[in-house]
């Protein structure tokens, strides 16, 4: 009974560009958001008069100066926050998705060049493992259609009579060479 290979993916950062690109957009997204909520309070709170006891003297502002620091600074937590939680969930969900892509991408490489002993290893919760699945399935019926015709070849060539027929045997199995079944 054959076991099958658990493979185990190493900790990297796969497709970076696309990585950064995303965490970039994102982020950029959130300093727009930011800005535009703080700048409406802002334009909201101006026709507004706030009093305050600042250093033992009363003192009148109109709103959207009083607040304003406080909009700044809880501006500048939001975006680092969610900043930081886009660049962790970026890296998560960019592995659980881009990691097997990349390494089926890696073992179809290693079919097109002819070894069709090749399978398919993804990890049993990764999304694409119906993928793999089917791509197993492919490679086992390609498999099974190269070592047909390689028994037909065989055939042929023990029933071969002329020379012409000798030389498109030769060109057959010098094709068929190519696949390790």
């Amino acid at each position: 009974m054959k076991t099958e290979k658990v493979h185990k993916r190493k900790s990297r950062f796969t497709r970076a560009k696309f990585q950064q690109k995303f965490i970039i957009t994102f982020c950029v997204l959130v300093v727009i958001g930011s800005v535009l909520a703080g700048l409406l309070i802002y334009t909201m709170t101006r026709s507004t008069v706030t009093t305050a006891f600042v250093n033992s003297r009363l003192e009148m502002k109109t709103t959207a100066d009083f607040i304003l620091p406080a909009v700044i600074m809880s501006g500048v937590v939001v975006m680092m926050s969610v900043g930081l939680g886009t660049i962790i969930l970026t890296l998560y969900t960019s592995n659980r998705i881009a990691g097997p892509l990349k390494r089926i991408e890696r073992e179809i490489k290693d079919i097109t060049g002819g070894n069709l002993k090749k399978r398919f290893s993804v990890r049993e919760l990764d999304e694409i493992k119906s993928l793999s699945s089917e791509l197993d399935e492919m490679t086992l019926q390609l498999k099974s259609n190269v070592q047909d015709i390689k028994d037909a070849v065989n055939e042929l060539e023990k029933s071969r009579t002329d020379k012409e027929s000798g030389e498109n045997m030769a060109k057959l199995k010098a094709v068929l060479s190519k696949f390790s079944t």
